[in-house]
């Protein structure tokens, strides 16, 4: 397992929140007209120290598709205004969980088996509210240019799809993200 830092989870967590907030060459509603007036879903979240994405659509929408995610995780338009809200849902969840019994539990079952420098180490939700609260967006810029690169990218395609016509897809949204 890969280490992680003090806040290290928050911080990937909040990236990869706003990075599903659409690429930076689209405000806010083209990126939801992008895709919802075809009916596609994307969605981007982090666990245990790796971001994963899922996406629903037509398989003659697999083209858009593949360039929207690619261009999110590039070149994530990371808002000012978005950050804001981001971290407070993030705060909000947090909380909420502190108070839940489940949660409660599973965090302290991560935090009794885990170290903290493991990605499934769960810290107390006091310590992950202040760890967000001290987060900037310019710690969300400077983690994504540090983290987020193709080098390590798998993508598995499911459903009604031609392998090959998805494999095309992905690499000519891919092949404007250089490998590090």
């Amino acid at each position: 397992a890969a280490e992680f830092g003090r806040g290290e989870a928050s911080l990937l967590a909040l990236t990869a929140a706003l990075t599903a907030q659409g690429p930076r060459r689209y405000t806010r509603s083209e990126w939801a007209h992008r895709l919802e007036r075809r009916g596609a879903n994307l969605w981007i979240e982090s666990e245990a120290g790796r971001v994963s994405f899922f996406a629903r659509a037509c398989s003659e929408d697999l083209s858009l598709v593949a360039e929207s995610l690619i261009e999110c995780l590039r070149e994530p338009r990371l808002d000012a205004n978005d950050f804001l809200v981001e971290r407070a849902r993030a705060i909000a969840a947090s909380q909420y969980g502190a108070a839940e019994p489940a949660d409660m539990a599973a965090a302290a079952l991560s935090r009794a088996i885990h170290s903290p420098a493991h990605p499934w180490y769960r810290a107390e939700s006091d310590q992950t509210i202040a760890d967000l609260e001290a987060l900037a967006l310019e710690d969300v810029r400077r983690y994504h240019r540090n983290r987020f690169e193709p080098n390590d990218l798998r993508i598995a395609v499911v459903g009604d799809i031609d392998p090959g016509a998805a494999a095309m897809a992905f690499d000519r949204a891919l092949s404007a993200w250089p490998i590090a």
